[in-house]
C-alpha cells in the first residue's frame, strides 16, 4: 500500500512541476509488465541518464567495487589469452 501511495503522490508532483514549467508529464507504473524494460527502452529513446546504482552510498561502492573486480578479471583472461 506504501508504494501504491508514493506512486500516487509522485504522479500528483509530477503533473504539477508539468504545469508550472509548461511540459509534459508521463505517468508510469513501471513495476508492471515488463515495466523495467519499457523503461530502459524509453530512456534510451530519449538520451536519459540511468545511473547503476539504487542511489545510497553503499550501492554506489558495491557497484564500484564490483566493476573493478570485473575489469580484473578482464585484465587476467586475457594476458592468460596473450600467453597462448
Amino acid at each position: 500500500e506504501l508504494a501504491r501511495e508514493l506512486f500516487a503522490a509522485l504522479n500528483k508532483i509530477g503533473e504539477e512541476l508539468a504545469r508550472v514549467y509548461k511540459t509534459r508529464w508521463l505517468p508510469s507504473d513501471f513495476k508492471k509488465k515488463n515495466g523495467y524494460k519499457r523503461s530502459v527502452e524509453l530512456s534510451a529513446e530519449y538520451g536519459l541518464y540511468r545511473q547503476n546504482y539504487c542511489g545510497c552510498i553503499f550501492s554506489k561502492q558495491e557497484r564500484e567495487h564490483s566493476s573493478n573486480r570485473s575489469g580484473e578479471t578482464d585484465e587476467l583472461y586475457s594476458s592468460l589469452q596473450a600467453d597462448r
